[in-house]
């Protein structure tokens, strides 16, 4: 599995993914019934139907008879929680809700120990998936994880659930090529081709394939801790140049520190430079203050995140021009500009295949 940014560990992270672009009209009726007689006669008790990727109230509905109903405009492309709330109650913490794609015209809703909606075939799909997705990841079983997002994918093209399972075979085959990430993408309806996130993640895999061992590097900018702008191709050229992508709050970012002041230490006066990155950082001085306490000697250009105006997703120029899946990253750029040596994470022969370049 790929460790990421913004790394799925479980089907309800991605209850968050922006959709755009594959509505459909008419509206959705949901209505319900809570199970529970003792329940149902609590004071004050309400269904609310929440936006899963807002948390946005968009609907409520009193209780009359231990029965419910709410509206919504019908669509694919989004997720919503029908839940119980009473005073006093954690809602996200009791069995009285479950989750709704409206994709037809009327669903129906039992709130219970095992709350169920019916007669929404895609939510139908997306809870079968759900379970089994479930129940592969708490055995560790990555093979059949991408085997079933790729089966899901091929079936819903074009809804939420297509979507969630592209996105998701993208984290967890790690022998998903580029063209083949393409063909599927380009399947895909207009769900998965307005899909921001995965659209950025195409993108990203693109930047990757391009700054592959073998091309030449691409520029980054920053600023140095004292503020003067700076950028990698003032260090390019002069020696072998190691590019590492860190912040601040990453283990195992923190974990390669010692590694790297033993090769600055050793390898230096030979010709060797590190530069690195910090990245995604909240704090902007998070990075400088690290970077001091650590005893980071080296040329940092630090970076700061960017916020699209139109998503509202953030994102930094310069993880997104070497398509940076997650950190640690490094590169070994050569006195040519030709990157010779790309890390994800820092493998155990690490500091061998550095030093190698320097005992030819």
């Amino acid at each position: 599995m790929k460790t990421t940014r913004f790394t799925i560990l479980c089907l309800c992270v991605l209850l968050g993914m922006s959709i755009l672009g594959c509505g459909q009209k008419g509206v959705t009726t949901i209505k319900g019934t809570v199970a529970n007689d003792s329940i149902a006669a609590l004071p004050g008790v309400v269904v609310e139907l929440i936006d899963a990727n807002t948390d946005e109230v968009v609907d409520s509905s009193a209780l009359k008879g231990g029965k419910f109903t709410l509206e919504v405009a019908s669509t694919l492309e989004k997720l919503y929680v029908v839940q119980l709330v009473y005073p006093g109650s954690n809602p996200r913490g009791n069995a009285y809700r479950t989750i709704v794609i409206p994709d037809i015209s009327k669903v129906l809703v039992t709130l219970s120990e095992s709350s169920v909606a019916t007669g929404s075939p895609v939510t139908s799909s997306y809870v079968e998936f759900t379970d089994k997705f479930r129940e592969m990841l708490a055995g560790n079983d990555i093979a059949r994880i991408a085997e079933l997002c790729r089966e899901t994918y091929e079936s819903n093209l074009n809804n939420l659930l297509g979507v969630q399972a592209l996105g998701l075979l993208t984290q967890f085959d790690d022998n998903l090529k580029l063209e083949e990430l393409e063909e599927l993408f380009n399947k895909g309806g207009d769900c998965v081709k307005n899909n921001e996130q995965l659209k950025s993640t195409l993108e990203d895999l693109r930047n990757a394939a391009e700054t592959e061992t073998g091309n030449p590097y691409k520029e980054i900018e920053g600023n140095l801790a004292d503020g003067t702008p700076a950028k990698l191709s003032d260090y390019v050229g002069k020696g072998y140049v190691l590019v590492d992508f860190w912040a601040s709050w990453c283990g195992p970012c923190m974990a390669s520190v010692p590694e790297l002041k033993e090769l600055y230490a050793e390898l230096h006066k030979k010709g060797f430079e590190i530069v690195g990155v910090n990245v995604w950082e909240q704090d902007a001085e998070a990075g400088p203050a690290c970077a001091k306490e650590k005893g980071m000697n080296w040329p940092i250009l630090y970076t700061r995140d960017l916020q699209d105006s139109v998503s509202g997703n953030r994102h930094n120029v310069a993880t997104d021009t070497y398509g940076v899946p997650g950190i640690p990253t490094t590169l070994l750029i050569g006195p040519d500009g030709v990157i010779r040596e790309r890390f994800t994470g820092i493998p155990s022969n690490f500091k061998e295949v550095v030093t190698g370049y320097f005992n030819q």
